[in-house]
């Protein structure tokens, strides 16, 4: 589902981020990518999404080789990755619902289609009742539960993650562990870069370390290892 090949990803000033990076990272499977602050794990997902391109190396998504591919193509590319944010990017002026059919509606979903999709995911993340409601009237899980809603609408093979839980208490942390959970076990490919030790070591799922732009361990059922 994800390969990459010799990846080095250097930033003005001369700021290498990644370097020799190979990875794959099958079908179906839950990853979580783990390192100290600066270690090149938000820069890895970027990759992924084509936010940005490697300096050197290869990154191939689905069987499709982001070197290759024209930026007219790029929206249709990133309509099968959904991406969760730490801080939610909601639009803060539309609804919960509004800001899920926001994604479909961008896609030319039928309006009707539209509508099932988006009360569909809000009630599987356990938000349908806030859908009148606007970011700002929500608490933090609520947000990222929405946000997490934004991200899977439009069915996506593959879910990124950075941060999650990074602003949520613990107990909010595990209901949306519990969600990510859920998802790949309905076939979405879920990685998930993460700080939150307590919950690596106990979902026993592959653990992916980085530290200064290099991968130093890659384990099946890894713990947290920093």
């Amino acid at each position: 589902m994800i390969k990459m090949f010799g990846v080095t990803k250097v930033f003005s000033g001369n700021i290498v981020a990644l370097k020799d990076i190979d990875l794959h990272i099958r079908k179906g499977e839950f990853v979580f990518l783990v390192g100290p602050t600066g270690s090149g794990k938000t820069t890895l997902m970027r990759l992924i999404y084509k936010d940005i391109v490697p300096t050197k190396g290869q990154v191939y998504v689905d069987g499709e080789n982001l070197q290759k591919l024209k930026n007219s193509h790029i929206p249709y590319f990133r309509r099968d990755i959904g991406v969760v944010f730490q801080d939610y990017k909601l639009i803060e002026d539309k609804t919960v619902f509004e800001n899920v059919a926001f994604v479909l509606e961008v896609i030319g979903v039928p309006k009707r289609e539209c509508e099932s999709r988006v009360m569909e995911v809000l009630d599987r993340v356990k938000v349908a009742h806030r859908r009148y409601l606007y970011p700002h009237q929500l608490s933090g899980g609520e947000q990222q539960r929405v946000a997490i809603a934004r991200a899977i609408v439009k069915q996506p093979s593959i879910l990124l993650s950075d941060e999650p839980t990074g602003n949520l208490d613990p107990k909010t942390a595990w209901d949306i562990m519990e969600i990510f959970r859920d998802i790949n076990i309905q076939g979405t490919t879920v990685l998930i870069a993460t700080h939150n030790k307590t919950i690596v070591d106990a979902m026993k799922k592959r653990v992916v370390a980085l530290k200064n732009g290099s991968i130093v361990s890659d384990l099946e059922e890894g713990l947290y290892g920093f």
